[in-house]
């Protein structure tokens, strides 16, 4: 099977390149991926893609990957490799492109999970979608990003590996949103965590809830005033040396691989 080439005049190329802010991708309900592993995952999940560019000179594994998007309902055009380098979000393009829709879930689909993973204002992409890998990784069913980066930033989405297109996740932007979302925990029966960099409970004694959600805050605040209020438990990682604090990522992981273990308490 051969695919159309893309010509640089195409209308198909107005939403690529508007995918590439936050605005375009609300305005049109869709992001962009890149790259083999991660189109690959994308087209093993449940999302509708829609379009996917395939280097022209490509061939064996990326072949079949057009082919199934082919078979998924999506366009699919070869385009030159100048034009992919134009497109592409990353230092060098990996010869892949697709376009899919952003998934639209309930509270219930994001709450129902015994261990959810919540991010308050972290701005940096990279680290939103490194946790939300690690999430998938050590059994957090749900997600919610509340202000902070969009977890389907092209760069997001490459550091999610995958994790962005199968977790149930939302992201609230609006004040009253993020403050009723602590209410919409409560009653989920989903405790709160927060992490803190100082003061909580060391990491080895920490007992945590049969049913809990994770609270990681920005970068440099930390969690917010709210979020401590309503906490149920304060976890600490114990450093050695001088070491400050660690990398949200690194923290959060580290905690979501203890919480992912075996429960140890189910009282709430």
């Amino acid at each position: 099977m051969t695919f159309p080439l893309l010509g640089r005049h195409n209308d198909r190329l107005k939403l690529l390149r508007s995918l590439a802010k936050g605005s375009g991708r609300e305005a049109s309900g869709c992001f962009a991926a890149e790259g083999l592993r991660v189109i690959r995952e994308l087209l093993s999940s449940p999302l509708r893609v829609r379009l996917l560019l395939c280097e022209a000179q490509a061939g064996g594994e990326e072949l079949e990957l057009a082919h199934l998007a082919v078979r998924r309902g999506a366009e699919v055009f070869f385009a030159d490799s100048q034009l992919l380098e134009q497109l592409s979000s990353a230092k060098t393009s990996q010869g892949l492109l697709a376009v899919a829709e952003i998934p639209k879930y309930t509270w219930d689909e994001v709450l129902s999970c015994p261990r959810v993973l919540v991010l308050e204002g972290i701005q940096d992409p990279g680290n939103v979608g490194t946790l939300l890998r690690s999430g998938r990784a050590f059994g957090f069913g749900g997600a919610l990003c509340l202000g902070g980066a969009d977890p389907f930033n092209a760069r997001a989405v490459r550091s999610s590996a995958g994790a962005a297109f199968v977790m149930p996740l939302m992201r609230l932007s609006e004040p009253a949103d993020i403050e009723a979302c602590f209410g919409r925990m409560r009653s989920a029966g989903l405790a709160l965590v927060t992490a803190a960099a100082h003061g909580g409970t060391p990491l080895t004694q920490a007992v945590f809830p049969g049913r809990a959600a994770l609270l990681l805050g920005a970068e440099v605040r930390g969690v917010s005033r709210m979020a401590s209020s309503v906490a149920s438990l304060e976890v600490t990682i114990p450093l050695q040396g001088s070491c400050e604090s660690l990398n949200v990522a690194v923290a959060g992981s580290l905690l979501m691989y203890e919480m992912g273990r075996t429960p140890r308490s189910e009282a709430v």
